[in-house]
């Protein structure tokens, strides 16, 4: 990507990009809330530039392997293909799996990609991630090194707990091993188990 297909997040205090399907929509909402700026969903999931000053923290998020594919599955069966604004971003290794069955998606996904999330995750070069299980509490951490006032982490805090979040599909045991054997090095990057 050249020119202003890389068109990251810019905060006062740090850029933001992440991949689609992981809080990227509440991570914005959450930074409106506490004061840093609005902005367009569509520039999150962009990359970071090529060429980084030094003078921004580069802050992406992560999401579980295997909730991130079934979050995609139902977003694929939900809104239908990568031409739909929801499916922006996911890109066509995953667009093209077998989706007949959550298990055939599966399948598929081990068959063509095996190690296609953490691929996904690695393209955004990150200075720092933060794990989508683990918010509000990383978010707020982060709010908190950059001195956002305490009435609006409260306000963040709140906002994040009101969310509902996509219920993923029930995984058969085998397939879900198999993932996290095939993403070994990302989870254990990442502490997901």
């Amino acid at each position: 990507m050249e020119g202003t297909n890389e068109m990251s997040v810019e905060y006062p205090f740090f850029s933001f990009a992440a991949p689609p399907r992981t809080g990227c929509d509440h991570f914005i909402e959450a930074c409106r809330i506490a004061g840093l700026g609005k902005t367009d969903r569509i520039d999150a999931i962009r990359h970071f530039p090529r060429n980084n000053d030094g003078k921004h923290l580069r802050v992406s998020l992560v999401r579980h392997p295997c909730q991130w594919l079934g979050s995609v599955y139902a977003a694929l069966n939900d809104f239908g293909t990568e031409s739909s604004p929801n499916m922006h971003g996911i890109g066509t290794a995953f667009i093209v799996l077998d989706k007949s069955t959550f298990d055939d998606f599966v399948r598929s996904y081990l068959q063509m990609s095996p190690t296609g999330v953490s691929c996904l995750f690695d393209q955004y070069k990150a200075d720092t991630r933060l794990r989508s299980e683990d918010m509000p509490w990383c978010l707020l951490e982060l709010f908190e090194t950059f001195e956002v006032p305490k009435v609006l982490l409260g306000l963040v805090e709140t906002y994040w707990r009101s969310k509902v979040f996509d219920v993923v599909p029930e995984w058969t045991p085998h397939l879900y091993q198999q993932v996290l054997d095939a993403e070994w090095e990302f989870c254990e990057a990442y502490d997901y188990y």
